[in-house]
């Protein structure tokens, strides 16, 4: 899931939620990803995917940057369309899939855009009801093999789970704007901090294993250096606060580790700062930090633990 630079639309016409669409279908065939279900919203989209080859991060990027160049050269614009790093969250296939699903198909349903999800243009429920009209890289077996072998009983049976009521609980997981790093079972998330995490044994994602690393989000981070630090906030992002500011350097840092924001971004959230000034303060670390510096990593620590 990926939303519109400070929440603003990242569609202008229905050419471009088109456009969109035509970048999905290019990362498929790219990427060798599975595309289960989406929904277009006015700021934003959510995606189902499945990753055979590991390699998420790069087709997130591949979708969100190539349509925001088509985006910049229709509206002879420049800059971000969207707010930085996409959100994800792992989910255990045999338990949560359909729920998630749902969750995407009804999305505009609950945002009362439409009536029911059959009649919403930008999602991928018209094509489980009509697959003769689906895109050739919309994979749609997976949820049918869950139902009926007749495919129009599987068809019916499907549209009936998504307009039922959700369980609660999956419901409000899903509805919070903090996602936990993995929806499953105990035993499926024990094996993926085991497998994974804790011993570091191989990675869930391609450079590194972000699927379960970008858990924070900037406001989280600056937050907790705030609150520790006995810092303001325009302390940390003023343009022309001191590059000697441990608060300042903190951020810095911990926005690129634990946020997982670019160089650029984290530039942008602080008034303005040059790759030059970054990234040296990033790559020397915690080197020469004061006690306060580890009291934050500790805390921001806690906070993914607490997601897992």
């Amino acid at each position: 899931m990926n939303r519109g630079w400070n929440r603003c639309p990242i569609f202008s016409d229905t050419g471009d939620r088109f456009l969109l669409l035509k970048t999905f279908g290019e990362s498929v065939e790219r990427f060798k990803i599975k595309i289960h279900a989406f929904s277009l919203m006015p700021n934003h989209y959510h995606l189902l995917i499945e990753t055979p080859l590991g390699n998420l991060s790069r087709a997130m990027q591949y979708i969100d940057g190539v349509y925001t160049q088509r985006f910049n050269r229709k509206y002879n614009r420049d800059g971000s369309l969207f707010r930085g790093r996409f959100k994800s969250i792992l989910i255990q296939k045999d338990s949560y899939f359909l729920e998630v699903t749902r969750y995407i198909h009804m999305n505009g349903t609950k945002a009362k855009l439409i009536s029911g999800p059959e009649k919403d243009p930008y999602a991928s429920h018209q094509f489980y009801l009509h697959p003769q009209k689906a895109p050739a890289w919309l994979e749609t077996s997976t949820v049918f093999s869950y139902f009926d072998p007749d495919p129009k009983e599987a068809r019916d049976q499907f549209h009936r789970f998504v307009i039922k009521e959700p369980p609660h609980d999956i419901d409000n997981t899903l509805s919070n704007p903090r996602w936990p790093a993995i929806l499953g079972n105990k035993k499926f998330k024990k094996w993926i901090r085991t497998e994974f995490v804790e011993n570091n044994k191989k990675p869930l994602d391609t450079p590194q294993d972000r699927p379960l690393r970008q858990k924070l989000s900037p406001n989280e981070v600056i937050n907790q250096i705030v609150k520790i630090y006995h810092t303001d906030k325009a302390l940390i992002q003023g343009r022309y606060s001191s590059y000697k500011n441990e608060a300042r350097q903190a951020t810095m840092i911990f926005l690129r580790t634990y946020s997982l924001l670019s160089y650029t971004e984290i530039g942008a959230l602080l008034g303005g700062v040059t790759y030059g000034a970054i990234s040296p303060v990033c790559r020397k670390g915690e080197t020469d930090k004061s006690p306060l510096f580890f009291k934050v990593k500790a805390q921001l620590d806690k906070l993914i633990k607490y997601q897992l």
